[in-house]
């Protein structure tokens, strides 16, 4: 068959509108492995990222008719899922013949759903996609029944049906390493607007899930609670690939990088065997930081790591189920300064549904305890298959019907404290505070000096117009994530 994968962009995305501060201008890495787990197995399947390459939906479905596809798929998330819907509805008008399919987070949640609501919709992949939408489409060309393939529903016969969910993929050394060439080399590692060098940048994943079950995260409910990681042989060969292609900056995108500490090193010591000239960022947890971890890992040139703090107050990081504590989170920076890490940006959510305005100012101070370079600020929400929309809606604080497509900050609920007005100007005026503190700045004049990564990104953006987009930081904090 001759598939067609389509990242769609967000309904706004070619409106003029300032860009957040942390986007990265990355592949849709799903896709990617979903290709070329169907091309391996006959496919022609050709990849568009539609943000990315800056098409319009005009542009989009020309080019769709001229590739004259078979199947549409679409990776489907909260963000984009509005203008998914307005280009699959265009192209099954176009042409009633051809089948549209959705898959990843959102399709997995409310396959039922989707078909109901949404006539021009033929299945939805449920889980790991890559042999599920292969066998679907082996299915559509060969004649086959659709009840066989584990993991899709379908709409057949004017009915909606749902197989039984296809186990996760245990072995990921299975799949294929993603083949970048799918898509143009147009893709950059972004903050505040600016290239944070540059280095040839793409991401990677190293193992799939998260065995914790944060309240605010869908990763639980997509994964089933299972953390799968691949082998060291696997990602060391992948890295080396890309080392190979020109790639010299790349950001380990897993659920939870760290949690196998011995694995983490070993990749780190064969990274470092290897010398490769290569600038690595990735996520951790506080509770699993560890000094002869982050040595190994700074050694082997991570430089960046991001950490999920949550919250300066325990009563909501109990809330969150984080499972950590305030004294966790102090010693994880202390720890990944002593081990070498360069650059230190740390997440931090505002808008618990009974967050009160102190609590805001508890966090905001806090933040100034910790010795972090860049501290992100997120208004809590509620997506769909996170707990916290799960128990608002059974609450009936949350109308499901409502809000299952997009989610919703939890401010714009009824009976929640905090109000977005009030909440944004006390965030706006106590937040450019961290920066201008004398000890901040006295700390990342030193450290700039030392680091080669932070005199790239610095040496690269001294220009009046990236300064002035720098400044954005300071204007609206809460409006930037």
């Amino acid at each position: 068959m001759r598939p067609l994968l389509i990242s769609a962009a967000a309904e706004n995305f070619n409106k003029d509108i300032d860009e957040p501060a942390f986007s990265t201008s990355a592949p849709p890495l799903g896709l990617l492995y979903v290709a070329t787990y169907a091309i391996q197995h006959g496919q022609d399947v050709q990849v568009v990222d539609q943000a990315t390459f800056g098409w319009s939906n005009e542009k989009l479905l020309d080019h769709v008719k001229k590739f004259k596809p078979d199947v549409v798929g679409f990776t489907i998330l909260s963000e984009s899922i509005s203008n998914a819907k307005i280009l699959a509805d265009k192209m099954k008008t176009e042409d009633p013949n051809l089948k549209i399919v959705f898959g990843n987070y959102l399709p997995t949640f409310y396959a039922r759903k989707m078909l109901e609501q949404y006539p021009w919709l033929d299945a939805c992949v449920r889980g790991d996609g890559e042999e599920i939408f292969t066998a679907l489409l082996e299915a559509w060309e060969r004649g086959r029944p659709l009840e066989e393939i584990p993991g899709i529903s379908y709409r057949e016969a004017g009915k909606i049906k749902e197989n039984p969910d296809r186990q996760l993929t245990k072995d990921l050394d299975t799949l294929p390493i993603p083949d970048r060439k799918l898509l143009p080399d147009i893709y950059k590692n972004k903050m505040c607007g600016l290239e944070l060098s540059k280095r040839k940048f793409t991401i990677m994943v190293s193992s799939r899930g998260c065995p914790y079950a944060c309240s605010f995260c869908a990763c639980t409910a997509f994964t089933k609670g299972s953390f799968r990681a691949r082998s060291v042989d696997s990602v060391f060969k992948e890295i080396c690939e890309l080392g190979s292609m020109g790639y010299k900056d790349i950001i380990l995108v897993d659920d939870n990088f760290t949690l196998k500490k011995n694995r983490v090193i070993d990749l780190c010591q064969r990274i470092r065997k290897e010398k490769l000239d290569i600038f690595f960022t990735t996520d951790g947890r506080v509770n699993h930081s560890d000094l002869n971890l982050y040595r190994h890992m700074a050694t082997a040139g991570f430089t960046a790591l991001m950490l999920g703090f949550e919250s300066g107050v325990q009563r909501l990081l109990d809330y969150y189920n984080k499972k950590i504590t305030l004294d966790m989170s102090r010693d994880a920076v202390k720890l990944a300064r002593k081990g070498g890490i360069d650059v230190i940006i740390g997440a931090f959510l505002i808008g618990a549904p009974d967050e009160t305005y102190q609590e805001v100012l508890q966090t905001i101070h806090f933040i100034k305890t910790l010795d972090i370079d860049f501290p992100q600020l997120i208004l809590t929400r509620a997506l769909p298959g996170t707990s916290i929309f799960k128990n608002l809606a059974k609450r009936q604080i949350l109308d499901e019907d409502l809000y299952w497509e997009k989610g919703v900050d939890i401010i714009d609920l009824p009976g929640t404290i905090l109000k977005r007005k009030a909440l944004k100007q006390i965030v706006n005026e106590r937040f450019p505070g961290i920066f201008l503190r004398p000890s901040y700045l006295t700390r990342a004049f030193y450290r700039n000096l030392r680091s080669r990564y932070r005199r790239e990104i610095v040496n690269s953006h001294l220009t009046p117009s990236d300064i002035k987009k720098v400044g954005r930081v300071f204007k609206n904090a809460l409006d930037l994530f």
